[in-house]
């Protein structure tokens, strides 16, 4: 079952109740995920490695990081841009990014790849589309892209993306979607687009 939370034109949030889908108000899954980031990086596991750059006043991805790195927080910063070089084969164990609240309006094609990205937490930037995460279509299952820029999202987008489970859309001026539901794989179960006005054309 999909859940799907989405904002009408008029400002006012639906529920409906079709085909096993169900659209209904829910958490921001951003904050949410962004939390249990927070929590994994005080508590930690045995077998995680957790760097910590939050607040750092960065402008750049930091070029030595540990090569073990499983969890990475740059939260908070300055930075603008993400390329291949910064991640593609560096952190092969690399799982978890969270990078919200910089400055990012430009995330390079193939960026990732080498690593088991399964979280990427990109809200609060510039971008203005939706990055490529192609390069770990295998392994990303959760997405918070939530309070950019983005207008337009393209079924082209999710073609590759054979585990994703959630993403988070929330806050931009996307006007309009794709059909979403018949791209998404069996894992998936959460599409939050809250706070997003949408011409509604489903029978309600």
């Amino acid at each position: 079952m999909v859940y799907i939370s989405f904002t009408n034109s008029d400002g006012s949030r639906s529920k409906e109740v079709r085909e096993k889908i169900v659209f209904q108000p829910v958490a921001n899954m951003e904050i949410v995920l962004y939390f249990v980031l927070l929590l994994t990086l005080g508590i930690g596991q045995s077998s995680a490695v957790n760097v910590d750059f939050d607040s750092r006043g960065l402008t750049t991805i930091p070029s030595i990081i540990d090569s073990n790195v499983t969890i990475l927080n740059l939260t908070n910063n300055s930075i603008t841009r993400i390329t291949g070089s910064d991640f593609n084969w560096k952190y092969v164990y690399l799982e978890n990014i969270g990078i919200r609240r910089n400055h990012i309006d430009y995330v390079e094609k193939g960026s990732f790849n080498g690593t088991v990205l399964s979280t990427i937490l990109i809200g609060g930037n510039k971008l203005d589309y939706m990055p490529d995460f192609c390069a770990v279509g295998a392994t990303i299952k959760y997405i918070g892209l939530g309070g950019n820029n983005i207008r337009t999202v393209s079924s082209v987008d999710f073609t590759c993306l054979a585990a994703l489970q959630a993403i988070y859309f929330g806050s931009n001026p996307i006007f309009s979607l794709p059909d979403l539901i018949s791209l998404f794989p069996s894992s998936f179960n959460r599409l939050n687009i809250l706070n997003i006005q949408l011409n509604c054309t489903c029978e309600m």
